[in-house]
């Protein structure tokens, strides 16, 4: 019998199963590193455009009563801040689950209410769409759609503490987008959550 032989066999096979190892290593490794980057570079652009619409919006502060548009050549699209496409006529779809809008106000204006005019992503083959709002932070109303009603309106009621702090970070978070192309439902393959039409500052006393 071979001793020497089945040693390296054995040496051999060691360090096939440690090359192995350290190649699982590594590819885990890599992938964990580029899903930080992704993760982190889309929070950085998300900042960057939500400074972008803080930005404009303290230039170019609102008084209720007033209505803001959104959509191709609108003057509003700039208070847009991270999550959204470019504006499409009639509206600017948002991409990702989570979308912001900035909005300054007079600092006078308590109570304030803010109606969202909008259209869900809501198919025959995702009936149903939930969708919630923050203001700064502050969970205010939670928007459901199903299809075939996918347009509609809902009411923020500002509360007074955010009203006089005057910039208002409106975060909208759906539960999920969708792809029209990718279930057959229409040409469009980009991801959907909602169509934001307009908001209305209205005065809520």
């Amino acid at each position: 019998m071979d001793i020497g032989k089945k040693h390296r066999d054995l040496a051999g096979a060691w360090r096939r199963w440690v090359l192995l190892g350290a190649l699982a290593l590594l590819v885990v490794g890599y992938c964990a590193a580029f899903a930080l980057f992704v993760t982190q570079s889309r929070d950085f652009l998300v900042a960057r455009y939500n400074q972008r619409a803080q930005d404009f919006s303290r230039e170019h502060v609102v008084s209720a009563p007033a209505k803001l548009s959104f959509g191709q050549g609108e003057p509003d699209n700039a208070r847009l801040g991270g999550g959204w496409h470019a504006p499409d006529p009639g509206g600017a779809w948002s991409q990702s689950v989570d979308a912001f809008v900035e909005i300054e106000v007079l600092r006078e204006h308590t109570p304030l209410l803010l109606r969202v005019n909008a259209t869900a992503a809501v198919l025959e083959q995702r009936p149903k769409m939930k969708i919630k709002a923050f203001i700064n932070g502050v969970p205010v109303i939670r928007w459901v759609r199903y299809y075939p009603g996918a347009a509609g309106s809902f009411d923020l009621r500002v509360p007074a503490s955010e009203a006089k702090a005057g910039l208002l970070e409106i975060r909208f978070r759906a539960d999920h987008t969708v792809s029209p192309f990718r279930l057959g439902a229409g040409p469009d393959g980009r991801q959907l959550g909602f169509l934001l039409h307009s908001i209305e500052l209205l005065d809520d006393r």
